[in-house]
C-alpha cells in the first residue's frame, strides 16, 4: 500500500517540479510562450527531447519486447535512429530557418489556397487533439497499471492519483509554456535515469551478477536478429530497417522532424544549436537511456520465468517491488512520476500550440489575447488524455494503431522540403489514405479471415507494407493531379529556407544536388556512429570490454567523419 514515506516523497517531488516549471513563467507573446523565446541552448533542447520520449510506459514496453524477442526486439524502435539522424543532418537547420511557431504552421508558408487552410486546421485538431489523446491515453494507462501493481491499490485509486498528477502538471505547463516545460524536463530526466540505473544494479545483484545474467538468459542476450534464441521475424526486421524509419509517422520520430521535436529545434538559439540538439537527443535516446531498462528486462526472465505473455511488461514493476530495499522504493516511484510528467507536460504544451496557433488564430485572427487562450487550450488536451485512458484497453494496441495509421506519411514530410511539386493535396492524401487502407485490411482480417493471425495475410508487417505502398502512390499522384502551390509562395519559401533539391527555376539543379550528396554522406556516417555507440554502451554494461572498446572507437571515427563532412 501507499505509505507515508511514499506520499511525502511524491509530495516533495511534485512541489519541486512545479517550482522549476513556474519559475520560467513570464512569456509576453504567443511565439515566446511556445518557443521559449527562441534562445534555447543545444544541451537543454536535446535533454528535453530525451525526457519527453521517456514515459512511464517505456521501460515496461522494453521489458515486454525483451521477454518476447530478446534484446533484438528493440529493433522495433532502434530502427528509428536512421530517421532521427536524418532530421539532425538534413532538417534541423531548415526548421530553425523557417521561423514558424509550430511545425503545422509550415503549411501556411509552404502551400497556398483553400487546401492549405483546410490542411492546417485539420492537422491542428488531428495531431494536436485526437492522436495526442491516444498518446496521453496510453501514458496515463501505463501509470495507472504501474500504481496498481506496485502498491496493490484499486483501479479507481490509481486513476485518481494519475488524474491529480496530470492536473498539477497542467498547472505549471499552462502557466509557463515551453520554457517551464524544458527546465522541469531537465530535472525529471536526471531523477528518472538515476532511479533506473539503481534498479538495474540491484536487479543484476539479485540474479547473481552479470555473468550469471548472460549465462541464464541464453539467446535473449543477442543484439541482432538471426543470432539464435529469441528473435524477430525476418519480415518484421525488414519492415523496420527498410521502411518504417523513413515512411512512418510516429510521435517523436517523424522522418522530417515534426511535433515536439521540431518545437525544440525551432526554439534553439540558431541553426548550429538546432543540429547539435538533434544529435545530442539521438545519443541520449538510443545509446544511453535504454540499457538500464534492458538489463532489468533480462533479469526478469530469471526472476519471473512463469510470467504469462500478457504480463511480461509487469515484470519490470515486480522487480521494482521485490529487489529494492525499503529506502529506495520511493525513489523509483518518484523516477516513474518524473518520466510521466516530462512526457505529459510536453504533449500538453505541444497540443495547446496546435489548437491555439494553428486552429484558433487562423479562424480568429483578431483575437485580443492569444497568450491567455494558449493557457486555457491546455485544458481540453489534458481532459482528452485522461478520457482516452479511461476507455483504452491496452498500451500495445494504441502503439499498433499509431504505427499503422501513420504508415506512408513520412515520405511526403521529407519530400516537401526538396520537391516543389508537393502540394497541400499531397499531405491530405498522405494523412487520409493510411486510415482507409488500414480499415479495409482490418475488415478483411476480421470478417473474411476470421481473425486468424496464423493463416491471414493481413497482419503486421504485411499490412504495413501494403499501407506504405498505397499511401506513397496516393500522395505522389496527388502532386501531379491536383493544382500546384502558387509560385510566389514557393519562391518566398525557397528564399527563406534555402533547401536543396528540385526547386528550378529558383535554383540550379546541379548546384542544388551537391550539398544533398554531402549531407547524405554525413547522414550515413552519423547513423553508423550512433549504432556503434549504442552497441558500445550495451557491451560495456555486459562487461564485454574488448568488444565495447572496438564499437566505441568505430563510433568516434564515424562521428568525426560526419563532423568533417557536415562542416564542409
Amino acid at each position: 500500500m501507499l505509505g507515508m514515506t511514499d506520499a511525502v516523497a511524491i509530495g516533495i517531488f511534485l512541489a519541486l517540479t512545479a517550482w522549476l516549471g513556474l519559475r520560467a513563467a513570464g512569456a509576453k507573446t504567443l511565439k515566446e510562450y511556445f518557443t521559449g523565446g527562441g534562445n534555447m541552448p543545444w544541451h537543454l533542447a536535446g535533454l528535453s527531447m530525451a525526457a519527453t520520449t521517456f514515459a512511464a510506459d517505456t521501460p515496461l514496453a522494453v521489458t515486454e519486447l525483451v521477454r518476447q524477442y530478446g534484446v533484438s526486439g528493440n529493433w522495433l524502435w532502434w530502427n528509428m535512429m536512421a530517421g532521427g539522424m536524418l532530421t539532425a543532418v538534413f532538417f534541423a537547420q531548415y526548421w530553425r530557418k523557417a521561423g514558424v511557431t509550430t511545425d503545422v504552421e509550415l503549411v501556411a508558408i509552404r502551400y497556398s489556397g483553400r487546401a492549405a487552410r483546410i490542411l492546417r486546421l485539420f492537422k491542428a485538431v488531428y495531431f494536436g487533439l485526437l492522436l495526442n489523446a491516444v498518446v496521453l491515453g496510453w501514458v496515463n494507462l501505463a501509470l495507472i497499471s504501474l500504481l496498481q501493481a506496485y502498491f496493490g491499490i484499486s483501479y479507481g485509486a490509481a486513476f485518481a492519483w494519475t488524474a491529480l498528477t496530470l492536473f498539477l502538471t497542467s498547472i505549471y505547463t499552462g502557466a509557463a509554456g515551453l520554457k517551464g516545460v524544458v527546465w522541469a524536463d531537465a530535472a525529471q530526466f536526471a531523477v528518472a535515469m538515476v532511479g533506473c540505473v539503481i534498479l538495474a544494479v540491484f536487479a543484476v545483484q539479485a540474479v547473481g551478477g552479470v555473468e550469471e545474467l548472460k549465462s541464464r538468459t541464453g539467446g535473449a542476450i543477442n543484439f541482432f536478429p538471426g543470432e539464435g534464441g529469441l528473435t524477430l521475424s525476418f519480415g518484421a526486421f525488414l519492415a523496420m530497417m527498410g521502411v518504417q524509419w523513413w515512411a512512418g509517422w510516429y510521435p517523436g520520430n517523424e522522418p522530417g522532424g515534426g511535433g515536439y521535436i521540431s518545437q525544440r529545434l525551432i526554439a534553439a538559439k540558431n541553426e548550429t544549436h538546432a543540429r547539435a540538439a538533434a544529435f545530442f537527443f539521438q545519443f541520449l535516446h538510443y545509446a544511453v537511456r535504454p540499457w538500464p531498462w534492458i538489463i532489468v528486462a533480462l533479469a526478469t526472465i530469471i526472476l519471473y520465468p512463469d510470467l504469462s505473455a500478457d504480463n511480461y511488461r509487469m515484470g519490470y514493476v515486480y522487480a521494482m517491488r521485490d529487489v529494492l530495499p525499503d529506502g529506495l522504493r520511493s525513489l523509483l516511484l518518484v523516477a516513474f512520476l518524473a518520466a510521466y510528467m516530462s512526457t505529459v507536460s510536453t504533449h500538453l504544451n505541444w497540443g495547446a500550440s496546435y489548437l491555439t496557433n494553428d486552429f484558433l488564430l487562423p479562424l480568429r485572427p483578431d483575437l485580443k489575447n492569444p497568450r491567455r487562450a494558449a493557457l486555457w487550450a491546455t485544458a481540453p488536451v489534458a481532459l482528452a488524455g485522461i478520457a482516452a485512458a479511461a476507455v483504452s484497453e491496452s498500451v500495445s494496441g494504441a502503439w499498433r494503431f499509431l504505427i499503422e495509421c501513420g504508415a506512408g506519411m513520412g515520405g511526403v514530410l521529407i519530400a516537401r522540403w526538396y520537391w516543389k511539386r508537393v502540394s497541400a493535396f499531397s499531405e491530405i492524401a498522405a494523412m487520409t489514405v493510411p486510415i482507409v487502407v488500414f480499415g479495409i485490411q482490418k475488415i478483411w482480417f476480421v470478417f473474411v479471415d476470421g481473425a486468424d493471425e496464423a493463416t491471414s495475410l493481413f497482419v503486421f508487417p504485411n499490412t504495413y507494407f501494403v499501407t506504405v505502398a498505397a499511401t506513397t502512390a496516393a500522395w505522389v499522384a496527388a502532386a501531379y493531379i491536383f493544382p500546384q502551390t502558387n509560385e510566389t509562395v514557393l519562391k518566398n519559401f525557397y528564399d527563406k529556407v534555402r533547401p536543396g533539391g528540385f526547386w528550378a527555376p529558383y535554383s540550379d539543379p546541379k548546384s542544388a544536388l551537391k550539398p544533398i550528396i554531402q549531407l547524405a554522406a554525413g547522414w550515413i556516417l552519423a547513423t553508423a556512429a550512433g549504432y556503434a555507440l549504442l552497441f558500445a554502451v550495451g557491451k560495456a554494461v555486459l562487461a564485454e570490454w574488448t568488444t565495447a572498446a572496438l564499437y566505441f572507437v568505430a563510433g568516434i571515427f564515424g562521428a568525426a567523419g560526419a563532423f568533417f563532412v557536415l562542416n564542409k
